[in-house]
């Protein structure tokens, strides 16, 4: 069960708060897996096989219950192809949710085709119709002539929904795990305009610290973050003495200490 929808900053706020229950789990993770298993039940979400090229295989159990094997094409697109078309259509500060409801076993569904005598039956003519990469009808002949027997027996699911903000010109991951315990931390209130500017800030704060070069090599595999934090622990009073101690620029240290909380509240301004 797949689903794709883009939600500006408002709609989103507005989803998280008409979800959220009063239970202690008021993650935007939590409460957008919530606002998804609604989803599914309550708006015909996308739900089928998933597939990965133009043809599928699939078993047809005949009349004297012989079974034979086909490969018959899919008309649709790809679940990326999809997301592809959505995210070219979207504008900055739009908000892409992408839910899926993952089914570990059981199998999906049963489709039915009764013919007149008259007419031969020819598996030639079977397509299958795909949205967000998944198989969800067939087609005999370019019509909807298949009954679903909906006798899916499905079990071990798990919901996951992943969020991204478009900005300028491309998708960026939201962590929704972890948002709304950034908010918290930062005093950051649920007001659109507020809150749309912490998450720009903290992407643009990620990808600053991304392409930070911290000018300093180690042979210890310590990561740079750990060989800043000893300078100044050594240098504990004085920034310049701890960046002179590792070879680099001050305002090469400093900058490096302004992107990760453990090493910002060590630093001391001089």
């Amino acid at each position: 069960e797949r689903s794709l929808v883009v939600l500006n900053i408002n709609k989103f706020i507005q989803a998280y708060n008409r979800y959220l229950t009063k239970s202690f789990e008021s993650s935007f993770d939590s409460v957008f897996k919530e606002w998804f298993d609604n989803e599914c039940r309550n708006n015909n979400v996308s739900q089928g096989e998933e597939f990965f090229s133009k043809t599928t295989s699939i078993d047809i159990e005949f009349g004297d219950n012989s079974t034979e094997s086909y490969e018959i094409p899919v008309e649709g697109k790809l679940y990326d192809q999809t997301k592809l078309e959505i995210v070219k259509s979207m504008k900055d500060y739009d908000i892409l949710i992408e839910g899926n409801m993952e089914w570990s076993s059981g199998t999906w569904n049963t489709f039915t085709l009764n013919l007149d005598d008259g007419n031969e039956f020819d598996p030639k003519k079977i397509k299958a119709v795909g949205e967000l990469g998944l198989i969800v009808d067939y087609t005999y002949d370019g019509k909807y002539l298949f009954n679903s027997e909906n006798d899916w027996e499905l079990n071990d699911g798990y919901i996951s929904v992943h969020s991204s903000i478009f900005y300028n010109g491309s998708l960026h991951k939201i962590d929704l795990e972890n948002l709304k315990s950034n908010l918290d931390s930062n005093d950051i209130s649920l007001d659109p305009e507020i809150m749309l500017n912490f998450i720009i800030e903290e992407l643009e704060k990620k990808e600053k610290m991304n392409n930070f070069n911290p000018e300093v090599i180690s042979d210890t595999g310590k990561h740079w973050t750990s060989i800043y934090e000893e300078a100044l622990l050594l240098y504990p009073n004085n920034m310049r003495m701890a960046a002179k101690h590792l070879g680099i620029k001050y305002e090469t240290f400093k900058e490096g200490c302004t992107y990760y909380p453990f090493l910002y509240n060590l630093w001391k301004s001089d």
